[in-house]
């Protein structure tokens, strides 16, 4: 039976750190340009579009899975299924003693909630460009009548008025789940015991 010195600090793994350094990079890029009141569907980098497509995809199908529960579940399913995914993730991972993949996962999340809170800003403006099924990407100006998931559930909510102040605490929220999950990454980047 091998005695293990919980003491000894054990090594940084190389791959980890530069995924780490990786995912940081892009991840604080992407929270940084994603500012409340950015048009919906911008990104400012190719990565900020694979992140971004990663939420939408979830998005648009939770409106279809919680169609059946009538329009509040319809409209509030998008934005609840597309924060399920990563939340999954967290999940799966700290079951499996994966923390730092976990870690990563809460980086993700944060993402998320950066995009769900830039799709909250523009309840009330209904600016920027928004995809629907069966009709691609519409605008305000190109298909009148057009409302949005969070202008209707701040509507029907009475929230409204206090769209400012929600988006950009959702926005912060955001941030600082990616600053969270990479500071939790890096205490998370060395060696496991098997390793060596």
């Amino acid at each position: 039976m091998r005695t293990v010195n919980y003491l000894k600090r054990r090594p940084f793994d190389f791959w980890k750190l530069a995924a780490l350094a990786f995912c940081s990079y892009y991840l604080v890029r992407i929270a940084w340009e994603f500012a409340p009141g950015a048009p919906v569907n911008q990104a400012g980098s190719f990565a900020g579009m694979i992140f971004y497509n990663s939420s939408v995809l979830p998005h648009e199908f939770g409106h279809f899975l919680f169609a059946r529960y009538g329009t509040l579940a319809c409209v509030a399913g998008g934005t609840l299924l597309e924060l399920f995914v990563p939340l999954f993730f967290i999940v799966y991972f700290f079951f499996t003693h994966r923390w730092f993949s976990a870690a990563l996962a809460v980086s993700w999340l944060g993402e998320t909630v950066i995009f769900v809170a830039v799709y909250m800003a523009t309840a009330i403006t209904q600016a920027g460009e928004y995809y629907l099924p069966g009709e691609g990407t519409v605008s305000t100006a190109s298909y009148p009548g057009l409302v949005t998931d969070w202008n209707y559930l701040f509507t029907r909510l009475g929230l409204l008025p206090q769209t400012p102040l929600i988006a950009a605490a959702t926005y912060r929220l955001g941030f600082l789940l990616v600053l969270l999950g990479i500071l939790l990454a890096f205490l998370n980047s060395r060696q496991s015991e098997a390793d060596f």
